[in-house]
C-alpha cells in the first residue's frame, strides 16, 4: 500500500495520529464488490454499525495514477471514483506530507436477499483548503 500507509501504522504504533478536524462530507465510494469479505469482516466488527475509514491516496496505482482507497483496518473496501479521486488525492498528500491523517467513518449496507452485496457509505473531513470543490460531494 505504499510509503503513506507504512507512515500511518508507524504513527498509530508510536505517538497519536494527527487528523485533519473539520465537518465531515458525504464521499461516494466505489469498487466494493473486490473486497466483500473484508467488508463483512468490519462491518460484523462494527456490530454492523459505523467503523473508522482512512482515505489512502495512490499516486503510483498503476490503473489510475489519481486513485485513493478508502481502507479499514489497513485494507481497502473500496475507492473515490475517479473524478472525486483527481480533487481529493493533491489536498491528501498535501495533509500527508505535513503529517495528518484524513480519517472518517463509513457504514456498509446491503448483504440482503434482495441485494446480496455490499456497498459502503462514507464521509470523511475535507483536507484542503476552503470548502469542498464542486464534485466532491454527493
Amino acid at each position: 500500500m505504499g510509503k503513506l500507509l507504512d507512515l500511518l501504522k508507524a504513527k498509530s504504533a508510536g505517538s497519536p495520529q494527527r487528523r485533519v478536524e473539520g465537518e465531515s462530507i458525504s464521499i461516494d465510494i466505489v469498487g466494493e464488490l473486490a473486497y466483500q469479505e473484508h467488508i463483512r469482516r468490519v462491518s460484523r466488527a462494527a456490530d454492523s454499525g459505523e467503523f473508522e475509514i482512512v482515505l489512502h491516496p495512490e499516486p503510483r496505482n498503476p490503473h489510475d495514477r489519481n486513485a485513493v482507497a478508502v481502507l479499514a483496518e489497513g485494507q481497502p473496501v473500496g475507492y473515490l471514483p475517479r473524478e472525486m479521486a483527481a480533487i481529493w488525492q493533491p489536498a491528501l498528500l498535501k495533509a500527508a506530507s505535513k503529517g495528518y491523517a484524513v480519517i472518517g467513518t463509513a457504514e456498509a449496507f446491503g448483504g440482503t436477499a434482495k441485494k446480496k452485496n455490499l456497498g459502503v457509505f462514507g464521509q470523511a473531513p475535507w483536507p484542503g483548503p476552503g470548502i469542498p470543490p464542486r464534485g466532491a460531494m454527493r
